[in-house]
């Protein structure tokens, strides 16, 4: 809110405009139209400087109409990239200084640290070694959550698409050999329909080997868009197929579910139907409405419950999936010629068990040791990598972004979780040749110690 001296109106900005209103507030008239005005300032000779969706204007506000006038004008000025770094390694510095959970920095000399490391500032080239600097210099500390990202720019990326499809590699060419078409993948559908054992000859008509030069010189920026093969079948026929080009990323999320889609039926197979399987990818809001679809779906008749958070990169909502697996029934409800339902609704009340890997990570850890501390479940799996703690980020004057660890995470009897990840009570093994066979003597291991709780 600015007076102006002579009249004695006062200009304030409100929704993004500027208005004009008598010295007691009444009278109020909007200025200007649209929003986008940022900040305002009184000139000397009593105009208003006024900057709006990022240019400078000048509003003569005292005359009728209160007429606007940009600004043009030009600001040189001379970036001294060395004297930018070094203020940004002592930003970063100072941010762990204050910032850091503990005081102690995980018993080293972070005053020497900084000597040690700033000495290599005058060698740094490019942001991507300074970023590595202050990689180095933290991972001193020993403390997950506290990556360095370079700042941006550079050239963009590439990306190549995918075949959609997996590669037989024992075939050498000519041509690329399919080993399987997983489900929902583009050649499983009739319309584009692959067959393991199937040749493709060529791509966009360009011939074709699973080598290098398919992803440099047929898939490269491909993603999206239509992919025309020429394809032998096993019987020696000729046919051509087309489909949209899936990036990597689609087909592993595809080969994921089916996963573990596989899974689920492979645990009730196994069990005679008396257990059934739940997978949290991701300890977010998301994975958490999905746990609990996938639960409540196949929980009824069941009387064991697997949860597997292997392949879990973490999140925050550990105890809100807890909160509803420590419910217990206190009523239960009768509908007519129905059988009866227990209440509260979403309340499992069987024996349960966790599996947990050397991929389950930060509160991916948090969630089976609290399952273990809340008598709630078996454990099952490897011991995790303790990378437990709550971290927040921020960016240094040069644009490089950080992030630091500000709170600890500690089990009731004071042990760190950061370091100390979860030991199962079943250390179970996958060996390479297992993984890549579609064994899983962790997920075996699961359902034989679910089946000695289950009545």
């Amino acid at each position: 809110m600015i007076p102006d001296p002579e009249t004695g109106a006062i200009l304030f900005m409100s929704e993004g405009d500027v208005f004009r209103a008598d010295y007691d507030g009444s009278n109020p008239r909007r200025l200007t139209q649209g929003g986008g005005v940022q900040s305002i300032e009184l000139n000397p000779d009593g105009t208003l400087s006024v900057i709006r969706n990022g240019t400078l204007n000048v509003m003569r506000h005292r005359a009728p109409q209160a007429p606007v006038e940009n600004v043009a004008f030009r600001a040189d000025w001379t970036r001294d990239v060395r004297k930018e770094r070094r203020a940004a390694f002592q930003q970063f510095w100072r941010e762990f200084n204050r910032g850091f959970y503990d005081a102690n920095f995980h018993g080293r000399d972070w005053v020497a640290l900084r000597k040690k490391y700033e000495r290599y500032l005058p060698s740094v080239g490019h942001r991507a070694e300074f970023a590595t600097i202050l990689n180095e210099m933290v991972g001193e500390l020993e403390s997950s959550h506290s990556e360095v990202g370079a700042a941006g720019g550079g050239p963009r990326s590439q990306s190549s698409a995918h075949l959609g499809f997996l590669v037989d590699y024992t075939y050498d060419g000519p041509g690329i050999k399919v080993r399987a078409v997983p489900e929902r993948t583009p050649g499983w559908y009739a319309k584009s329909k692959l067959n393991p054992g199937d040749v493709v000859m060529t791509i966009n008509g360009k011939d074709v080997r699973p080598d290098e030069a398919l992803y440099r010189d047929v898939l490269n920026e491909q993603v999206g868009r239509e992919l025309n093969l020429k394809v032998r079948g096993t019987d020696g026929t000729v046919r051509e197929v087309k489909y949209r080009a899936p990036s990597g990323g689609e087909m592993s999320a595809i080969a994921f579910n089916t996963r573990l889609e596989n899974r689920r039926r492979y645990v009730e197979q196994k069990s005679g139907g008396k257990l059934t399987y739940a997978h949290i990818a991701g300890m977010s809001g998301g994975e958490l409405e999905r746990f609990n679809q996938q639960v409540w779906q196949r929980m009824p008749g069941k009387k064991g419950l697997i949860i597997d958070v292997r392949n879990n990169g973490g999140g925050n909502t550990s105890d809100q999936i807890i909160d509803i697996l420590e419910r217990r029934p206190n009523a239960y409800y009768q509908l007519r010629d129905e059988a009866p339902i227990l209440g509260p609704g979403q309340a499992p009340n069987v024996p349960m068990v966790v599996m947990h890997a050397e991929t389950s990570y930060s509160n991916a850890e948090m969630y089976p040791s609290a399952m273990k501390a809340r008598g709630l479940a078996k454990l099952v799996g490897k011991p995790t990598p303790g990378y437990v703690i709550y971290t927040g980020g921020f960016t240094l004057v040069d644009g490089t972004s950080a992030r630091m660890p500000g709170t600890g995470t500690f089990r009731l009897d004071g042990s760190p979780l950061e370091n100390m990840g979860q030991v199962p009570d079943f250390d179970v093994d996958i060996t390479p040749e297992q993984y890549m066979a579609g064994i899983d003597p962790q997920l075996d291991k699961a359902i034989e110690v679910l089946m000695r709780d289950v009545k």
